[in-house]
């Protein structure tokens, strides 16, 4: 299963700031109790199963190790003020177990960072992630960690079948930073409130299926996320991605 988180620092991290954006990525990964998920190791990625296993990104107490900072330094040597991406993925193979995660840094001036990570297939999840109720759990985390623009969470094959080019699709879910309202939008079949540590109302997850996992491949799921899709436009609720530019 597929998440996409995209944000903007404010104020910016210092250009080239790694070892900022794995503690964050890391703080993250604590709220999911990553040990029990397979989610608690990662490497930086490379060509090769062989050359992806050389260069663990975290120690054991989530401290980014030496060595993969030195990596990613000498890889954006002369690169400094451009944007960057730390890949990584946590060494699995087995089943539905594999993750991947790609931190999108240094574009705060344009069209700001992102996190991308997928767990298991792409429209498939390992056991623990089974549940609507623990993609909500992955969902909450990111918009509580990176306080972002949007995150989208479902299949990435949905992107085809959206409504419209220019903006988030509702997906699997939707998470935007406003308060949204079963009046708003009755077509939702769930709306989930975040908020932050101190009860502070952060913004909503529009739901689009809350009795299955989501897939791109089941009509009345497609449907469902399209017709979310006009009645937040017509609300003037969904922004475009124009809108995240500076």
């Amino acid at each position: 299963m597929w998440y996409r988180a995209k944000f903007r620092d404010d104020p910016p991290a210092r250009q080239g700031d790694f070892s900022f954006h794995l503690d964050r990525f890391w703080s993250f990964l604590q709220s999911l109790r990553p040990e029990d998920k397979g989610l608690s190791q990662w490497w930086l990625k490379g060509w090769t199963e062989q050359e992806a296993r050389l260069f663990p990104v975290f120690e054991q107490d989530g401290t980014p190790t030496a060595t993969a900072l030195a990596v990613l330094t000498n890889e954006y040597l002369g690169s400094e003020q451009e944007p960057k991406e730390i890949d990584m993925w946590n060494g699995r193979l087995d089943g539905l177990a594999p993750a991947s995660v790609s931190l999108d840094m240094d574009d705060d001036d344009y069209a700001g960072n992102a996190v991308d990570l997928t767990i298991g297939g792409f429209e498939a999840s390992p056991p623990w992630l089974a549940s609507v109720e623990a993609h909500l759990q992955m969902v909450s985390g990111l918009a509580r960690t990176y306080k972002p623009y949007y995150v989208m969470a479902g299949s990435r094959a949905y992107f085809s079948k959206a409504v419209f080019e220019d903006k988030p699709g509702v997906n699997w879910m939707l998470y935007l930073p406003q308060e949204i309202t079963a009046r708003q939008v009755p077509e939702a079949e769930a709306l989930v409130a975040v908020d932050d540590a101190r009860g502070r109302r952060l913004g909503t997850i529009v739901v689009s299926v809350a009795d299955e996992v989501f897939s791109a491949d089941n009509p009345r799921h497609v449907e469902a996320a399209n017709h979310i899709e006009i009645r937040l436009v017509d609300q003037d609720l969904l922004p475009s991605y124009a809108d995240f530019r500076r």
